[in-house]
């Protein structure tokens, strides 16, 4: 592959324009010096030496041969190398200048400034290209700083989510160690709180290992046929007891026997993220709807839900790893925030896309997959 080349018209045409310049003007003079050694000009300097050292017109001339006319070869090649010398400088000087500016503007681009690059106009081209790159450098940067922030923020927010759950399984197991005559009904309602809460420390510590795995190493799928409304409908009846906890219902529309090439495992873990994100922050006694269409290229899943509208900003960067929205909410539903970018991850390594749209306290999520 060849390395794409820059435009250097101008620039060319600038050291062209004053290599003509110089190269004219030692024209000029070389021209000057054969008559100085053949035309009027000789005469000129007899004349002048004649009058100057009050010479007769013969010495005069014997002396304007010996020191011109014999030696006017070496006279003119040495008048040559020193223009050339001239002209080598002058070139030299106007590309250490260009240089100069390019590592200027290099040393710019390392600090965080917001002033931009400026070049001669011989290197638009370059600036042009340099500004471009430290546009990007300064937005990597950025983003780099912003997932840096949300990394140490979402540390916190397990440390504080993991505590929660800790800090009663500990309680409650205190409690049943320390009161031995607990009646059985009593012990076996601090048993199941514990066992819950033991549970949901689980589910929370292995979401943060999965999507550190997701990032560091790349989703190997292991593809077979999906039958995707025998896949939905076993995840709703899964779902039941949240639903009937809420009053709520999820409605299917997925034709019979439509399939899908994918890791049923990995999609089954996306679609299964979504639809408990649906029922954990619908509305109570509102419905999930789920709908399922194809084309000759792609699979459509829409799951709809009622409930707050998520901002634009939210919107935005809901599926980004270390992100996390609300945090009273996520806290309160159990998630650790972390679900979302690891679906993400998932359904690119399916080679689809996946975003999120709220309007007017309707939130679809939209799942686009290569049949």
């Amino acid at each position: 592959m060849k390395n794409k080349k820059g435009d250097y018209t101008l620039l060319k045409k600038e050291l062209t324009k004053k290599t003509f310049i110089v190269f004219g003007i030692t024209l000029f003079i070389l021209i000057l010096l054969n008559h100085m050694f053949t035309g009027r000009l000789g005469t000129y300097i007899v004349e002048k030496l004649s009058s100057s050292f009050y010479l007769d017109y013969e010495s005069s001339f014997t002396i304007y041969t010996k020191l011109f006319r014999s030696n006017k070869l070496i006279l003119m090649m040495i008048f040559t190398l020193i223009m050339g010398f001239i002209m080598f400088k002058i070139l030299l000087n106007n590309i250490i200048k260009y240089l100069d500016e390019v590592s200027f503007a290099l040393d710019k681009m390392s600090k965080d400034t917001s002033e931009e690059i400026s070049l001669s106009k011989e290197l638009q081209f370059l600036e042009s290209r340099l500004n471009k790159t430290r546009t990007t450098i300064l937005e990597r940067e950025r983003l780099a700083k912003l997932e840096e922030e949300r990394k140490n923020d979402l540390v916190l927010y397990l440390a504080h989510d993991l505590k929660t759950p800790l800090t009663s399984i500990i309680g409650y197991l205190s409690l049943l160690s320390e009161v031995n005559d607990m009646d059985v009904y009593q012990r076996a309602k601090y048993t199941n709180i514990t066992l819950d809460k033991a549970n949901r420390l689980e589910n929370l510590i292995n979401e943060f290992f999965e999507i550190t795995r997701y990032n560091i190493n790349k989703i190997v799928l292991y593809k077979d046929k999906i039958d995707l409304s025998l896949m939905f409908e076993q995840m709703v009846e899964e779902l039941y007891p949240l639903t009937i906890e809420k009053n709520n219902q999820i409605n299917l529309n997925i034709n019979h026997n439509l399939e899908l090439w994918g890791d049923s495992d990995k999609l089954g873990r996306v679609f299964n993220n979504i639809l408990k994100n649906a029922v954990n922050y619908s509305f109570d006694s509102t419905s999930i709807n789920v709908s399922i269409n194809e084309d000759t290229e792609n699979v459509l899943i829409e799951i709809q839900n009622q409930g707050e509208d998520i901002s634009e900003a939210e919107l935005n960067n809901i599926f980004d790893m270390f992100y996390r929205a609300d945090t009273s909410r996520s806290s309160k539903t159990g998630g650790s925030g972390l679900g979302l970018a690891i679906s993400k991850e998932i359904v690119k390594a399916h080679g689809g896309n996946i975003f999120a749209t709220s309007n007017d306290g309707l939130i679809n999520f939209k799942i686009i997959l290569p049949k």
